[in-house]
């Protein structure tokens, strides 16, 4: 019988390491099934939110997508962005090989947003500006406080 000290460090250092393979390589759907059909990544894109004294900015970061590739929408006062990045062509595709190395994302992403109260859900607008998607959302007109004379 062979003895052997019990070290508990080694325990984190061996699920430091696992952790370290996995996210070392990118996860997809596909992976995880065990098969080899090419990548199908979920994606997110950054944004930036800022208010005006007139309207609200979303500022969304989608490289290489074209206006067709999106879709905005407004219900129930939640303002919602999805999207599909794809490759550009067959011979882009991942099955086609050639590739060294493949970071750039592709595939569907939705994001939600929750409207303040004061947000004009019927002025919404979008344009897009060298990889940013710009949406502007207007502000409704507050209504002024009246003071009545008791006579």
């Amino acid at each position: 019988m062979n003895l052997v000290a019990y070290d508990p460090w080694n325990v984190v250092g061996g699920l430091h390491r696992n952790l370290n393979h996995w996210f070392d390589r990118p996860f997809t759907a596909s992976s995880a099934a065990g098969s080899h059909a090419g990548p199908r990544f979920t994606w997110t894109p950054a944004v930036d939110i800022k208010e005006d004294d007139d309207r609200f900015v979303i500022e969304a970061d989608v490289p290489g997508m074209a206006p067709a590739d999106l879709e905005i929408t407004v219900e129930n006062n939640v303002l919602s962005l999805s999207g599909t990045r794809e490759y550009e062509s067959k011979s882009d595709s991942a099955e086609s090989g050639g590739f060294h190395r493949r970071e750039r994302v592709r595939g569907h992403f939705v994001r939600h947003f929750t409207l303040p109260e004061n947000a004009d859900a019927g002025a919404v607008s979008a344009a897009g500006n060298n990889g940013v998607l710009i949406i502007e959302i207007g502000k409704k007109q507050e209504v002024k406080r009246k003071r009545i004379p008791v006579e």
